[in-house]
Formats: C-alpha cells, structure tokens, sequence
C-alpha cells in the first residue's frame, strides 16, 4: 500500500481475496455438486501480492502491517475482470483445492 509493505494483510486483501474465492467457488459449484468447501478454505491456498495507492490510508498499528481502511474509502474500484477470473479458475488451482479437501476428509474418517 503506497510503497508499505503491510505483512500481515488488510481490507486491501480481503477486498480482492473475497473476489477471488468467490469466482472459485462458482467455478467449484459447477464442477461439483455437494461439496462442503467455503471462501476460508479457499483462501488458505492461495497467495495474493497487491500492489496498489490508497487514498490517505490507516493501519492497525505504527508498523502499519495490517490496513484497516474501509472499502469504501479506498477511492477507487478494482474489479477483478472475468477473463482474469476465468484464468483462475481454470488453473489447477480447484483440483489442488479439492485433492487436498478429501485427504484431509479421509484422514478424519480414518481416525
């Protein structure tokens, strides 16, 4: 954020995060019916970089890690376009997601 490297995240992240993992999760809804796979757990696989300027932004602290600034104080949008979208989705991404769901489904049914 504005040349500040917030290591810890913020609204910046979720903001795009929660596009991301939304698009995901359509994408997974149309591939397979049932599952039990929410935005979090989508979330835990993947890695974001932002690279962006806010508009007078506010940390959680003085080492400002973490932005805290609303979304809608941002001045301005980043939709995230749909071919973009798309890409994602069609990576391995949600097999990798899926694969490792159902190990850790059949590793809890063995215990």
């Amino acid at each position: 954020v504005n040349s500040i490297a917030t290591t810890t995240g913020g609204t910046h992240v979720n903001y795009i995060a929660d596009q991301i993992t939304g698009s995901l999760l359509k994408a997974l809804d149309k591939k397979k019916k049932g599952h039990s796979l929410k935005q979090s757990h989508l979330r835990n696989h993947i890695f974001i970089f932002i690279n962006c300027f806010i508009e007078n932004p506010a940390f959680n602290s003085q080492t400002k890690e973490q932005m805290t600034t609303k979304v809608s104080q941002f001045g301005s949008k980043c939709v995230l376009g749909d071919n973009f979208l798309k890409a994602i989705a069609k990576s391995d991404a949600i097999e990798n997601i899926m694969d490792f769901a159902q190990k850790k489904a059949d590793k809890m049914l063995s215990k």
